[in-house]
């Protein structure tokens, strides 16, 4: 119920402006009351919510005419529901004066982080905290009064090791129209950490061992998010760039293409031993990207969402090492999984 034709008002004071999953959220509820006034209980309930919006069209053939329907389906979850009480009042009645009602709370910890993502179109995914107090009126005649506040809540800090990758080093073979070998280009990247928050730079390097005739054009580094939100069968999704780099080739060791008689040779040497061919590339890449050259910075983004898994909402991040090659030559590309939370 609303405040309508009531004698009394309520607001909501908070000690701090957020607060972590796993911690303790602190404030003071004010009363107001200008009359006396018929009320049994002083209430404070802390809800916690994930909604999920999903829009999509249909097409209909009416005669010569295309008729599109659009459809709606909503999904919502609640994540934490915590009851205060702050006050009962024997007699029933509330006297006429200002009131303050100090209140504390510990939030349960894995909590995902306060967020809200949309589409091109009408779809949207939110995860939300509310504080809601209630004077309780029980006369079915009488208004409760309520008021409303929204908090922001941050997930659980990320550990504070840092958690670094190397990806498995890709081989790419060159061919000249789509048949002629040209040799091969094997590209390896690793990352100094892949549990980041927001706003935090990580240092990211790459190892180039190029074993043919043609020379790779660019290299560039960018994290990526996905927010994907499902309902009555459907999903809406949105995604971004929210880090990106791209490195300086005349400082890339290992992009010299080969003369045909260098090519030639390496060709007659992996044939030869093969395994030891390779265990030598792998072994020289390794060396590169412990060494700690070739590196870049990659900048998270300061909106940049948490990576989170539920039922209905779904945000994942990557980070893509991506080489550009020569025409008719598939540009090799690394993943390094990436988890994107609370500092």
């Amino acid at each position: 119920m609303g405040n309508a034709i009531s004698s009394s008002s309520l607001g909501i004071q908070l000690d701090q402006p957020a607060v972590y999953a796993g911690g303790e959220i602190s404030g003071k509820v004010f009363l107001q009351v200008q009359k006396d006034t018929e009320a049994d209980t002083l209430q404070l309930m802390l809800v916690g919510r994930e909604f999920a919006h999903v829009h999509w069209t249909t097409t209909h053939e009416r005669g010569n005419n295309t008729e599109t329907r659009h459809h709606h389906a909503y999904a919502h979850r609640i994540l934490v529901q915590i009851d205060v009480p702050l006050a009962r009042f024997p007699t029933g009645r509330v006297a006429p004066g200002n009131y303050e009602f100090p209140f504390s709370a510990t939030l349960p910890p894995g909590l995902p982080t306060s967020m809200f993502a949309k589409d091109d179109g009408d779809g949207d995914c939110r995860i939300s905290y509310q504080l809601k107090a209630r004077l309780h009126r029980p006369s079915w005649f009488k208004w409760d009064t309520t008021s409303t506040r929204s908090i922001l809540v941050q997930s659980t800090p990320l550990p504070p090791v840092p958690t670094p990758f190397y990806a498995a080093p890709q081989t790419v073979p060159v061919k000249l129209c789509c048949c002629f070998d040209r040799g091969q280009i094997h590209i390896g990247a690793g990352m100094d950490d892949t549990l980041l928050g927001r706003g935090q730079s990580v240092g990211v390097g790459i190892a180039v061992q190029n074993e043919s005739s043609k020379r790779l054009a660019s290299v560039e580094a960018k994290i990526t998010e996905r927010v994907v939100w499902r309902a009555g069968g459907h999903s809406n999704s949105s995604h971004r760039t929210i880090a990106q780099t791209a490195w300086d080739m005349g400082a890339v060791a290992g992009l010299e293409e080969l003369s045909s008689g260098a090519l030639k040779a390496a060709r007659e040497s992996a044939a030869a031993s093969p395994g030891d061919a390779h265990t030598k590339t792998l072994e020289a890449m390794a060396a590169s990207l412990l060494s700690g050259r070739q590196r870049e910075t990659l900048t998270v983004a300061p909106d940049a969402r948490d990576s989170y898994r539920s039922s209905c909402i779904e945000v994942t991040h990557h980070c893509y090492v991506t080489s550009t090659t020569p025409c008719c030559v598939t540009d090799p590309q690394l993943v390094v999984p990436v988890r994107i939370g609370t500092l």
